[in-house]
């Protein structure tokens, strides 16, 4: 069923004019045909310093016209509608740039300009507009502004497409402080490809509506490229998928970039045929390397089905640690349990540690706070430092579940400890207290990551229980990615958070082809390619490279979440043309003699 409201009802106070309308006609005058006029204005000019007399208007058509008129043009005035809602909602528009395969910006401008039609034609049912654009991020345009026609025609205006993979979250995390209770919401989402499961549910599935961007121009693809340690032959095998656009055969052109330089030398081709079908054809190359270096794949004569790149070391990349102390230490054999990690032992610490990614101090003194990751454990300190006085012993009763080192941990299943008090240094914050007792305290410094544990896991029964060792595992892994037992590297992907050795923080990262000073990295976050390619990270005497993938094909888009509503029909421009119409038989009556004039000539 329809439904009829009144966008500005304030408006509809304009119809009291029609009272006016009435006023004119009661003052009215009589007119008599008479043979001479000469004492007719010697008595109106005696009665011309009375009041004009008021009666009650004769019917008329003038008078029903004329009232007519005021109430239908108060009326317009006050916009009623009918269909849609009859209160305004605040829309919510979801602009993903991260639109995959060719042609992206002409088809990302496509699909916004299907939003400004949809603005333009349900604009009265629009109070408010909030524009949020995602790519590898997600940033508010503008917030719950007023909402005009002339904001629909600007819709994205700057928006430009970009590779990569859409931050779903963080638009998720937009969108909810864009919505509030007082005010409908209506969230319109310009995308390419499908939200992930459970985003619409996470935002209490608002009324939206999809519009979507059209798949690239079909062509040649290659999906699902790896590059992995061939066991069988003891060499590297590169793998994947030919999507063909035309039933013809290409052929590979994989390249190898040798450790130490920056160009990269043709290695070798590999042909792909389709399949008699003409659908797609997996590949398998066997390759032999002459040492470490980058493998990159391509389409021969088809640069747009994109570029590949693997890093390859000369044996698995390893994690090298040191331990400093003189005792068996349960950390250490949790950490040698991990795949990748190597552990070295000495009793002081040494002047060179460039070469170890962690130290573990166990209850000793040492001269200097290592400029690389470190576990502080028990009293271990420094000099200057006081000596920790014993705490007692403790139970976790607060803890930050959101920090990395609480993954998969409950810190309330934490045996008893007994602690040594810790005063924290600057930059320090408290992981797990125990009231205003640290149990442990964490921080990221130039270099790498500190962590200092208040108690000794070899003398507590803490260390034989589950969250011990996912507590070692945490802190591994919040130094960056960990190696693996592959020599050859996991490559990041473009447009997605791409995360790098902590050592790194504060150096810089550029494509291995650009001449330009890097960016700065920051510890938080990884950093964000926008291209495939390989990249150069570099802080002091350290080097590393990195391959960065085109991103995984994208889904098409699915319906809307929920039906459109019924689009709102404005009246007030038929309201006035009937306003245009009765002013035009009103002038039409008046211009057809005296009688029914506004003034009561008779």
């Amino acid at each position: 069923m329809s439904t009829f409201g009144l966008l500005v009802p304030a408006c509809l106070a304009a119809g009291a004019l029609a009272l006016a309308v009435v006023l004119m006609h009661m003052r009215r005058r009589s007119s008599r045909t008479v043979p001479s006029v000469l004492i007719w204005q010697q008595i109106a000019a005696a009665a011309s310093s009375t009041s004009p007399r008021l009666q009650w208007p004769r019917p008329s058509v003038l008078l029903a016209l004329q009232v007519a008129i005021v109430l239908l043009g108060a009326l317009a005035l006050a916009q009623p509608i009918l269909g849609g809602s009859t209160q305004r909602e605040h829309w919510i528009v979801v602009v993903d740039r991260t639109i995959a395969g060719t042609e992206a910006q002409p088809r990302l401008e496509a699909g916004i300009n299907g939003a400004r039609r949809l603005l333009s034609r349900r604009a009265p049912d629009i109070e408010r507009i909030t524009v949020i654009a995602v790519g590898s991020t997600a940033e508010i345009t503008y917030a719950r502004r007023p909402f005009d026609r002339a904001m629909a025609t600007a819709l994205g205006d700057g928006l430009s497409a970009v590779p990569g993979v859409a931050d779903w979250r963080e638009a998720a995390r937009h969108v909810l402080l864009a919505m509030q209770a007082e005010t409908p919401s209506r969230l319109v989402v310009v995308t390419d490809e499908t939200p992930p499961d459970g985003w619409m549910e996470a935002l209490g599935n608002p009324a939206s509506e999809i519009v979507p961007i059209e798949a690239a121009a079909s062509g040649n693809t290659l999906a699902d490229v790896r590059l992995a340690s061939d066991p069988a032959s003891g060499g590297l095998l590169l793998t994947g998928k030919v999507g063909f656009a035309v039933a013809e055969p290409i052929r590979l052109a994989i390249g190898f970039t040798p450790a130490g330089t920056r160009v990269p030398l043709p290695w070798s081709t590999w042909g792909v045929t389709p399949r008699a079908d003409g659908t797609g054809a997996p590949f398998s190359v066997p390759l032999e390397l002459p040492g470490p270096g980058a493998v990159s794949v391509t389409a021969e004569e088809q640069p747009e089905v994109g570029t590949w790149s693997f890093v390859v070391r000369d044996q698995a990349a390893a994690l090298d640690v040191l331990y400093v102390g003189a005792g068996e230490q349960p950390l250490v054999r949790a950490l040698q349990a991990i795949e990748g990690v190597r552990v070295f032992s000495a009793t002081e610490l040494p002047e060179d540690i460039s070469r170890f990614a962690l130290i573990v101090i166990d209850k000793v003194v040492v001269p200097r706070i290592p400029d690389v990751s470190t576990i502080w454990i028990g009293s271990a300190r420094l000099p200057d430092e006081p000596v920790p006085t014993a705490a007692g012993s403790r139970l976790p009763t607060a803890w930050d579940d959101g920090h990395a080192l609480s993954n998969g941990i409950g810190w309330s299943q934490m045996a008893e400890v007994d602690a040594v008090a810790l005063t924290p240094r600057a930059g320090e914050e408290v992981v797990v207290g125990s009231g205003d007792a640290p149990l442990v305290l964490a921080a990221t410094s130039t270099g790498g990551r500190q962590v200092r544990l208040a108690f000794d896991p070899a003398t507590e029964a803490w260390s034989e229980q589950t969250g011990f060792p996912q507590l070692v595992l945490n802190i591994v892994e919040w130094l960056g990615p960990l190696a693996g037992s592959d020599r050859v590297d996991a490559p990041c992907l473009a447009g997605a958070a791409c995360r790098f050795d902590i050592r790194y923080s504060g150096g810089t990262v550029r494509p291995l082809d650009a001449q330009a000073p890097g960016s700065t990295l920051t510890a938080s976050g990884g950093f964000v390619p926008e291209q495939p390619g390989l990249y150069e990270l570099a802080r002091g005497a350290l080097r590393q490279l990195v391959a960065v993938n085109p991103p995984a094909p994208q889904t098409t888009v699915p319906p809307a979440a929920t039906p459109p509503g019924e689009p709102a029909h404005p009246l007030w421009p038929w309201l006035a043309g009937g306003v245009a119409v009765l002013l035009l038989v009103e002038v039409c009556l008046r211009a057809a003699g005296p009688n029914g004039s506004c003034t009561g000539r008779d």
